[in-house]
């Protein structure tokens, strides 16, 4: 789920890079360690439910796990609305929509070693759909809102083999899961909302943060405090409207500190 007008998403995108990239362009074997071409995700070693969030950046928020540099982490996201949109919704439930709880980020993971200065490499191993999903026009929301002024909203079924789902008749939107915000703590003690993305990353909605890419981010406080969120079904580039295909996901992650590799300004 995007910014409204006043976004900064066009300002901060990442680089997302795939598997044995390094941020400089060089080779990285460390990008997804014991993982050959064509081999299966690794096992996750830890669980994350989608009921252990938070939706504020701040170094002050506790991690709820941690883990050592190489951890592969299960983790479920709820859909951005948090709960407050259901497959049953309909176009009047838009009216009541509270931006307060947008965004739930399923974290903070503290990852022991990383310290300021050093780079925390992200690889997504795994990316599962969840049942259902929704993309919505809210009335004064988005790049588009003067345009298309009144409220909309579309749900969705999804199976987990589906690759596409049915828009409208003779659309078929291609499916291509990944979540819209990934990042770590900033350092400060100010609870920052995640709408605008920052160095830490945020809601960066690339697209091409998908199965089997890597993001770099600088680790700017002890321990990185590693969030992600916003899961995104399918979305074009950018979120013009608003939102993407909204819903949750189950992702299957690996967090690798690289030390002394940074500071880098934005991910990469």
């Amino acid at each position: 789920m995007a910014a409204g007008r006043s976004s900064a998403g066009a300002l901060l995108l990442p680089l997302v890079l795939a598997p044995g990239c390094a941020p400089d362009g060089g080779a990285d074997s460390a990008a997804v360690p014991g993982q050959e071409e064509g081999a299966s995700a690794p096992q996750p070693q830890h669980t994350l439910t989608a009921d252990q969030t938070h939706n504020r950046w701040s170094r002050t928020i506790p991690p709820i796990l941690t883990v050592e540099s190489g951890a592969v982490i299960e983790a479920y996201l709820e859909e951005a609305s948090d709960g407050q949109l259901t497959p049953e919704s309909t176009f009047e439930d838009l009216a009541r929509l509270s931006f307060d709880p947008i965004h739930p980020l399923t974290g903070p993971v503290y990852v022991e070693g990383a310290e300021p200065g050093d780079l925390l490499a992200v690889t997504l191993h795994e990316i599962e759909l969840g049942d259902w999903g929704w993309v919505a026009n809210v009335p004064g929301f988005g790049f588009l809102a003067d345009r298309f002024p009144d409220p909309y909203l579309k749900t969705f079924e999804f199976e987990p083999e589906d690759t596409s789902v049915d828009f409208a008749p003779g659309i078929r939107i291609p499916l291509r899961p990944f979540p819209g915000v990934m990042g770590v703590a900033p350092d400060t003690d100010s609870m920052l909302v995640t709408i605008p993305p920052r160095q830490n990353g945020g809601n960066m909605d690339d697209r091409d943060m998908v199965e089997g890419s890597t993001v770099y981010f600088p680790v700017l406080v002890e321990g990185a405090l590693f969030s992600m969120g916003d899961p995104h079904v399918a979305q074009g580039d950018g979120e013009v409207g608003g939102t993407a295909i909204e819903g949750p996901l189950r992702v299957v992650y690996e967090l690798e500190v690289i030390k002394g590799a940074g500071p880098i300004a934005s991910p990469h």
